[in-house]
């Protein structure tokens, strides 16, 4: 479900850059030459668009050459600024840029460690499956989000994270059982093969694991014993 929601929202970049390219945003050899004076002033603007949550700015600084990640004089980046604020639809258009879910304000603090603070439990959802934020992350006093939330008691954030928690281990159970399933598929093929070349048959390449039709007769079994 996390890997289908970012590739998803991946998507979803892919077609607004795309888009934005057709409607007059500045291209990249255009970004890489503004001048620092004029990048430092695109990233301020953006840092105070995240603050106040105005999406339709941030979109356009960002097209204008702003920097994803830039940061305030405390380390504080857009993302930690919109989350800290509850700006949810701006978190959105952040994290759809690829905003980084685990940098780290001066104080080592991670927008996810705010959002559990704070009992932003859709900011949780949010940095989590769009941003793949890392919950265990320690701040500066060696705790986690979740060691977080509980010492402050946010029992909606502690249940949200454990929530999330359970479908990160039943999607890794279900990869796992997905990987197991094609080394069995694979071990069983070679074992075809072994048996082929012994008994001297040749099989076509699309072969699906069937029996084939041998001009009419079966091909004899052979047991192997391991």
């Amino acid at each position: 479900m996390f890997k289908f929601a970012a590739i998803l929202l991946t998507l979803i970049a892919s077609v607004h850059m795309a888009h934005a390219g057709q409607t007059g945003s500045m291209s990249k050899r255009e970004i890489h030459t503004l001048s620092a004076e004029e990048k430092d002033r695109l990233n301020t603007l953006l840092l105070e668009a995240a603050k106040k949550g105005d999406v339709v700015e941030i979109k356009r600084l960002l097209d204008e050459g702003a920097e994803i990640d830039a940061m305030d004089e405390l380390g504080r980046t857009p993302l930690i600024l919109a989350t800290s604020f509850e700006h949810y639809e701006a978190m959105k258009a952040l994290l759809a840029r690829f905003a980084n879910a685990n940098a780290r304000s001066d104080n080592g603090d991670t927008a996810l460690m705010l959002a559990a603070q704070y009992g932003f439990v859709e900011a949780i959802s949010l940095l989590v499956q769009y941003g793949e934020a890392d919950m265990n992350l320690l701040d500066a006093n060696w705790d986690t989000a979740e060691a977080i939330a509980i010492s402050l008691g946010q029992i909606d954030v502690i249940d949200e994270i454990a929530r999330v928690n359970a479908e990160m281990n039943k999607l890794t159970d279900e990869m796992a059982e997905m990987n197991l399933h094609k080394k069995k598929r694979r071990f069983d093929h070679m074992v075809i093969r072994c048996e082929d070349e012994l008994l001297g048959f040749k099989r076509p390449n699309n072969h699906d694991d069937k029996d084939d039709d041998l001009g009419g007769s079966e091909r004899p079994s052979l047991t192997i014993d391991w």
